[in-house]
């Protein structure tokens, strides 16, 4: 809980800092966001589990290539959702620990379209290294990591991983 509290602490105090998209100091801002959410997201953890049986399958060049692309959509979404809104208060309520994995439960308050809402979350984390990485957020009884699971897997049954890889691709495109 400790590491969440100390992350979400140096994302608000980032998101406080204005400045235009143009100015260097956005790409700046960009930059340590990324830095301190890649502190704590377990990208690898998460493609791995999202895959499942399909990880095995595929090269390990393809795993970098697919961990890459994950990480750069997540990144936008979760910055976008949970602190795209200057407005926003993440309280971490409790932890519970069992061997290498912890739940962190929290809620988060937010403005959203002029009205105020409160989202329950909880943080699925591995304890790999010499830290906490999470590997799965739930919203709303929501699994990020299932969601992907069930999406990839259904793309890689019907069509192939490239397909998937090139369907997220052009989601990144899309939405920049």
């Amino acid at each position: 809980m400790a590491e969440l509290k100390k992350s979400n602490a140096a994302l608000k105090k980032l998101f406080q800092k204005e400045s235009p998209s143009w100015a260097p100091e956005h790409d700046a801002k960009r930059s340590e966001m990324r830095k301190i959410v890649d502190s704590f997201l377990g990208y690898e953890e998460l493609a791995k589990r999202a895959l499942a049986r399909h990880w095995e399958e595929i090269t390990p060049k393809q795993r970098t290539e697919f961990v890459g692309v994950l990480r750069d959509l997540i990144e936008r979404n979760y910055i976008k959702q949970v602190h795209g809104q200057p407005n926003y208060d993440l309280r971490f309520e409790k932890e519970s620990i069992k061997g290498s994995e912890a739940t962190v439960n929290a809620t988060l308050d937010a403005i959203s379209e002029g009205k105020k809402t409160t989202v329950e979350m909880e943080y699925k984390l591995l304890y790999k290294g010499s830290h906490w990485l999470v590997f799965d957020v739930i919203t709303d009884e929501q699994s990020m990591l299932e969601n992907y699971r069930a999406e990839f897997n259904k793309i890689i049954t019907k069509e192939s991983f490239d397909a998937l890889l090139k369907r997220m691709k052009k989601r990144l495109e899309k939405a920049e």
